[in-house]
């Protein structure tokens, strides 16, 4: 999703909370939330764990029948993961995601995760039909949701109809074998028995959110009757229109209605919604944002991106300066420790590194190497009386132990296999290595802040690792003596003696 569609559609979200808020008026709300009982919201959320263990469960069971082997804990972990991408967009489209994290084609993994949401999709519709004839008894929306069920069936049949998705998608150039291929994947797992299967353990997922819902229901007043749980399926299918980011204020907009339909107090039919959104949701995505901030995309090939995507060192953003100086700071203090003569700048990019150093260190010899020949000749022109040649990090042109220092400034991260690089890094080195990487998930989480990658999370074009403080010091702990590491707002620098 663009960035402008992003925010149109948070802002119509955010616009619909603040109405909420004048509707219901904050005193309201502000009584509803001091009587709430925290203790009990507390032990609700011990139970979250299970709900995600039926999720991943359930998509394994339909990548089994596609033949794509994926243990039950690897299936769980891509289910969060896909989750907090769910989270960023409308009607939950980013769990599509889930695809990027398998290695077999896309084409035989997507139709697993259209036929999960699907039945997902339809378990919600039948829930809320039945909620709708016993409880609720409104005929404009037992309509709406027998029209949303009816369209999830037609979906199915479209989509599972080799003929008239074929139609469908020649206008588009589509290729040949991978449309066979989603559709050999689409006949193993579109199966009545395999259908049916999945379509009961999506009603077991749910029925456990309604329960769930029940405890919300006693946490904000237990004098709430608990039929208003039965109001779930629909504050959910109501949430998922994509209209705003995450379903924000549709999904209270219709709590606020069913408890108000029921002649309960509105404001704690907001809160209803909200809770269950943190519980349901919001919980369950962070734990899949920081297990995505910590994978390693191995499967991943991209291109090499030379240089800085952003220009942190000529920026004329002060924050980002006054970050770049407490770097620059760290660096120099790293530095000075090793009464280096002679050093080698892996991966310098521009070479706004290897000139720092030198600007501050007239007496040693530093020389940067870079893999793109442009980048080489740019850092020339930006540096001369430097010495900048084209280089491999995986195969330095160097005897053993040539260079005092070894400078690895934002290199990792961009590499397929960091461990033979450090490995060859602390061949080349005498003594010390320094070696810097950005600091996730601050690093992803201030692209975010600023409205950039919002397709992939915040991750930087060309980073195909992702590491925390932790996983840093323990990598390079495995390969050298010593290792000192500080942090420098938005990256992790470590001294390494080898």
């Amino acid at each position: 999703m663009k960035p402008k569609s992003w925010v149109i559609k948070g802002c119509m979200g955010i616009a619909l909370l603040i109405y909420l808020v004048i509707f219901l008026t904050v005193p309201d709300i502000a009584i509803v939330v001091h009587r709430t009982n925290f203790s009990v919201l507390f032990l609700l959320f011990l139970f979250v764990p299970l709900l995600y263990l039926i999720r991943g469960y359930k998509w394994k069971l339909l990548l089994q029948e596609a033949n794509v082997s994926v243990k039950f804990w690897q299936a769980c972990k891509i289910v969060l993961m896909g989750t907090f991408y769910g989270m960023l967009t409308p009607a939950k489209a980013g769990e599509l995601s889930r695809v990027y994290f398998l290695a077999e084609a896309k084409a035989k993994t997507l139709p697993t995760v259209l036929w999960d949401k699907l039945m997902d999709l339809l378990a919600l519709a039948f829930l809320a039909v039945f909620s709708l004839l016993f409880y609720f008894v409104n005929p404009y929306l037992l309509s709406l949701v027998i029209i949303i069920m009816l369209g999830a069936v037609v979906l199915v049949f479209f989509m599972s109809n080799r003929s008239l998705f074929l139609f469908f998608i020649d206008a588009f150039s589509f290729p040949a074998e991978t449309a066979k291929l989603y559709f050999d994947t689409v006949e193993r797992i579109s199966h009545k028995q395999v259908m049916m299967k999945i379509f009961a353990w999506s009603l077991v997922y749910y029925g456990l959110c309604i329960l769930l819902s029940v405890g919300v229901l006693r946490a904000i007043d237990p004098k709430l009757p608990w039929t208003l749980s039965l109001a779930l399926p629909f504050i959910i299918l109501f949430g998922n229109a994509p209209l705003t980011i995450a379903g924000l204020g549709l999904r209270e907009s219709a709590s606020v209605f069913a408890f108000v339909w029921l002649g309960a107090p509105p404001s704690q039919g907001a809160l209803f919604g909200f809770v269950l959104f943190l519980l349901i949701t919001v919980f369950p995505g962070l734990i899949g944002f920081f297990l995505n901030m910590t994978l390693k995309y191995e499967l991943i090939h991209l291109k090499n991106i030379p240089g800085n995507y952003y220009n942190k060192h000529t920026t004329k953003n002060p924050l980002v300066r006054v970050m770049m100086a407490n770097f620059h700071t760290i660096l120099e203090s790293f530095f000075s420790k090793t009464n280096a003569k002679k050093v080698l700048d892996v991966g310098c990019g521009e070479g706004y590194t290897t000139s720092f150093i030198r600007s501050r260190h007239k007496d040693v010899s530093i020389c940067g190497i870079d893999l793109e020949e442009s980048i080489i000749a740019l850092a020339r022109q930006l540096h001369p009386g430097i010495v900048f040649k084209k280089g491999d990090i995986y195969k330095l042109d160097f005897p053993n132990k040539s260079f005092d220092v070894i400078i690895a400034n934002e290199v990792l991260e961009h590499l397929d296999n960091p461990v033979s690089a450090l490995q060859e890094l602390r061949r080349v080195a005498k003594v010390y290595c320094i070696i810097s990487v950005p600091n996730e998930p601050l690093f992803r989480l201030a692209n975010l802040i600023r409205l950039k990658y919002i397709g992939d999370l915040g991750n930087t074009p060309g980073h195909v690792q992702n590491f925390t403080k932790k996983q840093f010091e323990n990598l390079l702990k495995k390969h050298f003596a010593s290792v000192e590491v500080k942090t420098s707002t938005l990256w992790n620098i470590a001294l390494c003696r080898v």
